[in-house]
């Protein structure tokens, strides 16, 4: 009689994978999170800085046309008229009278006059205590 040999995992070789596959990605999930969390940061502000820009173009567009102060940038809803595109970037969303980046932070809009280009101020995700750009 001969024996045949089993090929098969026994049940403690398949737990064993199964919890060093559950080591690995509980150190791979936070570090992709992470990540994800610090790219949204950086399209975020990458937006912003294009809308901030645009919104400079604008003001020294304006003072080399004299154009009235009628045609100046005063309100969010103006904004997407003077990018590039004809819209906002993606992710940034009119949220009432402010903008809204994908990470929820809010931004008002302060007007653009005669001495200053218009100009965003960042009031987080609260509303409050934020920095102009």
């Amino acid at each position: 009689m001969t024996s045949s040999l089993s090929r098969a995992f026994t049940l403690i070789e398949l737990i064993a994978v199964i919890v060093i596959l559950a080591i690995m990605a509980g150190v791979a999930v936070p570090k992709y999170v992470n990540a994800s969390t610090k790219a949204k940061d950086a399209a975020d502000k990458t937006s912003i800085d294009g809308i901030q820009s645009a919104m400079r173009m604008a003001y020294l567009d304006h003072q080399q046309n004299n154009s009235p102060s009628s045609e100046y940038i005063t309100k969010v809803t103006q904004i997407p008229a003077i990018m590039a595109t004809g819209k906002l970037p993606n992710g940034i969303v009119i949220h009432n009278t402010l903008l809204e980046d994908q990470r929820k932070h809010r931004y008002v809009i302060y007007a653009e006059t005669a001495d200053r280009p218009a100009r965003l101020q960042d009031f987080g995700t609260g509303g409050t205590n934020g920095w102009a750009y």
